[in-house]
């Protein structure tokens, strides 16, 4: 059975993410244990770590490294819901875009792309995951409320 090259890239883009996270959160010195456990306990780090960040001084490379890694971590918190999956979708220029492809809870499919929230909030001063987190909820209809573990 011969392999869709697309999806190919949608399992390594999704085992990359993961990774990504992983990483992201070891250099700032978070357990991986407790993110796997729990990837919305990375949130507090997140937060202390832009809190201290020069924005206007950071250059392209920097500001690559910080979305990514935030679009992977908040595409955890939205997996770890069990609601959701990667997938893909055509971008209007015909490109195949790694998308969450979420169960609502209005039993409907919803879709996110968390470098998207990532990006809209590292334009935000000061940026507030917990924002770009209840955006990224309401867009899949899914619940804000303690079920997610309240953000």
């Amino acid at each position: 059975m011969a392999t869709d090259p697309a999806r190919t890239r949608l399992q390594d883009w999704a085992e990359s993410s993961h990774g990504y996270f992983i990483a992201f959160a070891e250099q700032l010195e978070v357990d991986r244990e407790t993110l796997e456990e729990n990837p919305s306990s990375f949130l507090p780090y997140l937060d202390d770590f832009v809190a201290s960040l020069p924005f206007d001084d950071l250059e392209e490379d920097d500001w690559v490294w910080l979305t990514t890694g935030t679009a992977a971590f908040l595409g955890e918190v939205i997996l770890h819901t069990g609601r959701a999956r990667w997938d893909l979708t055509k971008s209007r220029f015909g490109r195949d875009v790694p998308v969450l492809r979420v169960r609502g809870q209005d039993d409907q499919e919803h879709f996110v792309e968390p470098f998207e929230y990532a990006s809209r909030e590292l334009r935000q001063r000061p940026p507030v995951f917990t924002r770009a987190l209840a955006r990224m909820r309401a867009h899949a209809g899914l619940a804000t409320g303690a079920d997610e573990g309240g953000i």
